[in-house]
């Protein structure tokens, strides 16, 4: 049998699989040419992992897509070389490169449905990139369900001729990943693999990228914003902050002993499963460098805690600090001094059942469609007979995998789904008492995951602070603006952003502006879905500490779903575990996380990045 008809398992090469070296990208604006990379080289040898981390702007997305070719039509290479096995890809023939793309190197891309046909089922989007590189139809047909296989999906033979919106999201990243991995690639290249997925699938995607580097010799160049990722699975990092590698080295010896502050304090403000709950995470201050106003000197001079006069006059140059380990920061030659220390309290536990919930969930059940004799399947039951309770001044954590129930429960909580049977009552109301919406309404009020999709395009941010006021009638029309500049201080925005739109803000801004429209009603519950999980890390902390600061200042609860546990444990006094619809264990979040009794909970910390097992070795 040749190649053509089934590809052999790749002999590991002696040489690097990718070099890159001095690669420099510039993006073309009104304004002229910007730099967005600079100078950047690392190499990913045979059956390694290298993790590429970083806040999003840094450069990170764009160097892979120099690797493969897909250069965005307005960022053009404007020096370095990127070579493949000795070939240079950035010189070679378009006719080569496409022949090397999906065959020699795949990509995985972050959002499967973006990147999946919605109109193809997955087995021929598979048998497609097989027969376009010369494989044969019976053996292509073949090769497509034992590819499923290999990546987890259950009853590959049936599900090959599924069509992705059938797959979950976790399943679909698997397809992805099947057709990335069609032709035993040399070189595999994974951008965000695993954003915004269930902690045990996250698990599954990371330790099926591991077990394609060990069996097929496969170097993966793996781009993430997670710190606990690439703790897990990767022999090596490259951080990098404004386009530049900052620091660079075996993944032990950086995340051990990281002589770039940018690097230690990206690790300072990931929330962990294994340290202390503080009252606050110690968020890197302000915001990455816009593209076309980076800094003199080092470009992290203006969050950096240590930076001195010379760091805002001169870039300072990558040095060896031992062992490969590189970093590009004046103080590098030695070990970083000791952070300070917070004086914020260890948040503690507060036990007070005796009060009145706020939210109070009981025996709920609830269905898509409802009962009907002219249905010929019964109604799914998604939530069945769940019961919580949620108290003033206090956090609620819902974690469990997709498809437990728990963001229908949230859209029920909020009147936006119907509760087929038992109660819900906020504030002693119920969304059955048609005389008291309104009030409802106000009392309760929900920041979802994406405030791009959830903020009106069309709209500036002061017209969407606006707009509620308007609709509840809680201000007088002369008021409001006092009212929406309060907005704007009580979240940390400037004023000089009222007039732009939700897509001239960064992803932070944008869930700040979320915050702020649900707060300018004054609720006294917020039911935030994944609030945090397509942040970056360091904005990701500055959510959570504002969340927290809210709630302590104002008096609010909320429900937090998220499938971070490790947000859940810092942010929650009290978590709730759902499995399949019911609610597995409850109680102070704590006692959850410190002694699980159940064995779903304890599945989904040991799944959890930073406190499983190494999934590879």
């Amino acid at each position: 049998m040749t190649r053509a008809d089934h590809p052999a398992t790749p002999v590991r090469p002696a040489r690097p699989v990718l070099e890159v070296s001095g690669l420099s990208l510039r993006l073309r604006t009104p304004g002229g040419a910007a730099p967005v990379v600079t100078d950047v080289s690392f190499q990913v040898n045979p059956g390694q992992i290298l993790g590429v981390v970083g806040e999003s702007g840094s450069g990170k997305s764009l160097t892979a897509l120099s690797v493969m070719r897909m250069l965005p039509a307005a960022v053009t290479v404007d020096s370095g070389t990127v070579s493949y096995l000795g070939q240079d890809l950035l010189t070679m023939p378009e006719r080569e490169i496409t022949a090397l793309r999906g065959d020699r190197i795949g990509m995985v891309f972050q959002d499967p449905m973006a990147y999946l046909n919605p109109l193809m089922t997955v087995g021929a989007q598979i048998r497609e990139v097989l027969r376009l590189h010369g494989m044969g139809r019976k053996a292509a047909t073949a090769r497509a369900v034992e590819l499923l296989d290999l990546v987890g999906v259950r009853d590959p033979g049936k599900r090959v001729e599924d069509y992705p919106h059938q797959f979950s999201g976790g399943m679909r990243q698997r397809v992805v990943i099947a057709i990335a991995v069609a032709n035993n690639p040399t070189l595999l290249i994974a951008d965000e693999p695993t954003t915004a997925l269930d902690v045990t699938v996250q698990a599954g995607i990371l330790e099926l990228l591991g077990r394609l580097r060990d069996e097929l010799g496969t170097a993966l160049l793996l781009i993430t914003h997670d710190i606990g990722v690439v703790e897990d699975v990767c022999d090596s990092i490259m951080v990098m902050y404004a386009g530049r590698a900052v620091e660079q080295g075996a993944a032990a010896a950086v995340l051990g002993d990281p002589r770039h502050p940018y690097t230690r304090e990206l690790m300072r403000s990931t929330p962990r499963l294994d340290v202390p709950v503080l009252r606050r995470l110690p968020a890197i201050p302000g915001q990455p460098p816009d593209v076309t106003r980076r800094p003199g000197g080092c470009p992290f001079h203006p969050r950096c805690p240590l930076a001195f006069d010379r760091c805002s006059e001169e870039m300072p140059p990558a040095r060896d600090t031992g062992a490969g380990h590189r970093a590009a920061c004046w103080l590098s030659a030695e070990p970083l001094p000791a952070p300070a220390v917070s004086t914020a309290p260890v948040r503690e536990a507060r036990h007070d059942d005796e009060r009145t919930p706020i939210l109070d969930v009981a025996d709920a059940r609830i269905t898509y469609g409802r009962p009907s004799p002219l249905r010929r399947t019964p109604p799914r039951i998604i939530v069945d007979g769940v019961s919580l309770k949620a108290y003033p001044g206090r956090t609620l954590g819902l974690v469990g995998e997709s498809g437990s129930g728990k963001s229908t429960l949230a859209r029920t909580i909020v009147g936006l789904v119907p509760l087929l049977s038992g109660r819900i009552s906020i504030d002693g109301m119920q969304w059955t008492d048609r005389d008291r919406r309104a009030e409802l309404r106000r009392t309760v009020q929900m920041v979802f995951q994406d405030p791009y999709q959830s903020l009106n395009p069309r709209q500036t941010i002061e017209t969407l602070l606006t707009e509620p006021l308007t609709v509840h009638r809680l201000v007088p029309r002369e008021g409001r603006a006092r009212r929406v500049a309060e907005l704007m201080s009580l979240v940390g925005l400037p004023q000089s952003l009222l007039e732009r739109y939700p897509y001239q803000l960064s992803g932070g801004q944008r869930q700040r502006v979320g915050i702020a429209r649900a707060l300018a009603v004054e609720p006294r519950l917020i039911v935030a879905d994944e609030p945090v999980s397509a942040l970056d890390v360091s904005v990701q902390a500055q959510i959570i500490n504002l969340l927290a600061d809210l709630r302590d200042e104002l008096g609010l609860s909320y429900v937090v779903i998220a499938h971070d546990l490790s947000v859940v444990r810092h942010l929650c006094e009290d978590v709730a575990v759902m499995q399949a619809g019911v609610i597995v264990e409850q109680g102070p979040a704590e006692r959850v996380f410190a002694d699980p009794r159940h064995e779903y909970t304890r599945a989904l910390l040991a799944a959890s990045p930073g406190s499983r097992e190494q999934v590879v070795s």
